[in-house]
């Protein structure tokens, strides 16, 4: 959290420095030479237009996943279990969480349901949907701010390592767990390759492994997107 917390820290000092340097050259440019307004005027209408060309883009990309999403959710087979519904779907996709919603494919509940569903339970119980609903909206209003892209990189990062922490501590075998994970990664690059999958990238695809430095001794591994 406090990487999360320095990452906005530091994409607003960013956007403040901009504001200022961009204020103090244009002002200059406007008072002392009045000729270059239209110039100025000129420049400011085609930013407009490539700005609002970006927001327009990320803003439709990010409705087709949600898209997407409830209609696996809408098609799916769904199965009350408790405080979350279980979709499984036939399609041939990553396990992921929404809300309230677990979505697997029948492959994966039936051949590895324990360590899916622990995991995917874990991104729930820390309300996880809330956070990615923040960083997209953010993402998409500074779609021309790399710190935007670092910020959301870094909290699916938090996200995966919370989530496959809280794994280990239910007492899943690590060694299992890491290579149901390394497994799952080589089938969803198989499977790009030959074009047949489609995987859901916006809510966190299960993807190579990494060691936590500071859990290193216990095993602990985190996703990196």
């Amino acid at each position: 959290m406090e990487t999360f917390l320095l990452y906005i820290l530091k994409s607003g000092i960013c956007l403040a420095i901009f504001y200022i340097c961009f204020k103090a050259l244009f002002s200059n440019i406007s008072t002392s030479v009045p000729i270059l307004i239209k110039k100025e005027t000129s420049w400011g209408k085609w930013a407009g237009i490539i700005y609002l060309g970006g927001y327009v883009f990320f803003l439709l990309t990010v409705c087709l996943s949600f898209y997407k999403m409830f209609r696996i959710i809408r098609t799916g087979i769904n199965k009350k279990e408790g405080e979350y519904t279980l979709v499984l779907t036939s399609q041939p996709i990553a396990p992921f969480s929404w809300g309230y919603y677990i979505i697997l494919s029948e492959e994966d509940y039936i051949n590895n349901p324990e360590e899916i569903l622990t995991h995917e339970k874990m991104h729930l119980h820390y309300r996880h949907s809330f956070d990615i609903i923040f960083i997209e909206i953010i993402s998409i209003m500074q779609w021309f701010n790399p710190a935007a892209w670092l910020l959301k990189r870094e909290l699916r990062d938090i996200h995966e390592y919370q989530a496959d922490k809280g794994v280990l501590n239910q007492g899943i075998d690590a060694t299992k767990y890491q290579l149901l994970l390394v497994k799952k990664r080589e089938n969803q690059i198989r499977c790009k390759i030959r074009g047949n999958q489609k995987i859901i990238s916006d809510f966190r695809p299960h993807t190579k492994i990494v060691y936590s430095r500071k859990f290193v001794k216990s095993g602990s591994f985190i996703h990196v997107h």
